[in-house]
């Protein structure tokens, strides 16, 4: 079984949500106030990674890092970060983490980030730039990795 990002973020909620309900540690001091900005963070998370998902239904593009990609992406949120799939998932984590109110959960979010930057997303822009040499280059230039 490898590891994809979808299989990563699906089995980090499952993680955080035994987390929250079997690991007794000190729980984080939250009120209800944050609380509802982790549900506000999960729910702009889920919003910006659909959105992003549905855009590369929409256009007939491949979603696995891995596939032969058939173009370049540059509307909807790409046009603000190359990677809002990601970047929704990461804020969607921090949601969970505030909601469940555990200090181990906040680790989540960050291995997450961790993971991306370090091996899905230089992949990812490998094959993009082997595909699409100049027109990726210049969309490099132009958009700024997460925000």
């Amino acid at each position: 079984m490898t590891i994809s990002p979808p299989r990563l973020y699906k089995s980090m909620i499952v993680l955080m949500l035994l987390i929250m309900w079997l690991v007794r540690m000190p729980d984080l001091e939250i009120n209800f106030v944050f609380r509802l900005i982790g549900i506000v963070l999960f729910i702009a998370g889920a919003v910006i990674s659909i959105s992003a998902k549905k855009l590369f239904q929409e256009l007939d593009t491949p979603i696995l890092p891995t596939a032969e990609p058939k173009l370049i992406i540059e509307s909807g949120p790409y046009k603000f970060s190359r990677n809002p799939m990601y970047l929704g998932i990461v804020i969607g984590l921090l949601g969970i983490a505030l909601i469940s109110a555990n200090l181990l959960n906040l680790l989540f979010p960050v291995i997450y980030l961790f993971v991306m930057n370090s091996y899905f997303i230089p992949l990812e822009e490998r094959i993009m730039l082997a595909k699409f040499p100049d027109q990726f280059a210049d969309y490099l230039s132009k958009r700024r990795k997460w925000v």
